[in-house]
């Protein structure tokens, strides 16, 4: 309402999607912006699949154009080589998704260059390269930890996206603001010193002994971390924001 943004990639109608790019040229370099919007994932998926998502191109100089795309939905981190997530007949990804609640990657098109996955909270900011697609995917992440998962103790970055003609490069920048947050799975019965106890009736004691010592040393470790990742800035042990720290407990290997 106020001006300061520009709203692209709206999805007026869910299930007849066309994207159009933005079209920016700046010298000799031409960038095609596409962008989609939010859609929920298993309609998303069904629209792909049954081929009404079309996407539109520069009409002159198709190949000169840079093509970037912004998505926002759920995706699936692991490699092509080893993880079949791609296909129709997984059922599970590496984040739990089902079978049509999330995005794939093939599903998308291959004169892509880069895209910019959004909605994934983990910071991916190094650029990773999709071998049966061709493009690469970065996946900045949430700027701060939203939830006490194991992808949300990544250290949090920003990137800045130069791009020169059909070449680009991502500078990652780590953010020194955010709350240091430090994560732990303990199985007791893999600790040295709790074998004989695990088992026992009346291990309270003992076992809430460690564990207060494993929080000590996760916090030392996110203090340290914060700290290090200040790189220069005149900063003391009490400008360390109070740490997260989660401690998963279970009993058998």
């Amino acid at each position: 309402m106020a001006g300061l943004l520009n709203y692209f990639g709206r999805i007026p109608e869910n299930d007849n999607i066309t994207v159009h790019p933005i079209l920016l040229q700046k010298g000799g370099t031409k960038l095609a912006l596409y962008g989609m919007s939010n859609v929920r994932d298993e309609r998303l998926f069904r629209t792909f699949r049954d081929g009404k998502v079309k996407f539109l191109r520069p009409a002159e100089r198709v190949k000169e154009w840079f093509n970037l795309m912004l998505v926002h939905q759920n995706q699936c981190v692991k490699s092509l080589t080893s993880c079949t997530c791609f296909s129709l007949t997984k059922l599970w990804c590496s984040y739990g998704h089902s079978q049509t609640n999330y995005l794939p990657e093939n599903f998308l098109q291959e004169f892509l260059d880069v895209i910019i996955w959004g909605h994934e909270h983990e910071c991916l900011i190094t650029p990773r390269r999709n071998p049966e697609m061709g493009f690469d995917v970065i996946q900045p992440g949430s700027s701060i930890a939203t939830s006490l998962a194991e992808g949300e103790a990544v250290p949090k970055h920003i990137g800045i996206l130069s791009i020169t003609g059909r070449e680009y490069k991502m500078e990652p920048i780590r953010l020194k603001t955010v709350r240091p947050f430090a994560i732990r799975e303990i199985k007791l019965s893999d600790v040295k010193e709790l074998k004989t106890v695990a088992r026992k009736n009346s291990n309270r004691t003992e076992v809430t002994a460690y564990l207060m010592e494993c929080v000590n040393e996760l916090i030392d470790q996110a203090r340290a971390e914060w700290l290090e990742a200040q790189d220069g800035e005149s900063v003391t042990e009490k400008d360390v924001p109070l740490p997260l720290v989660r401690i998963r407990v279970s009993l058998d290997s």
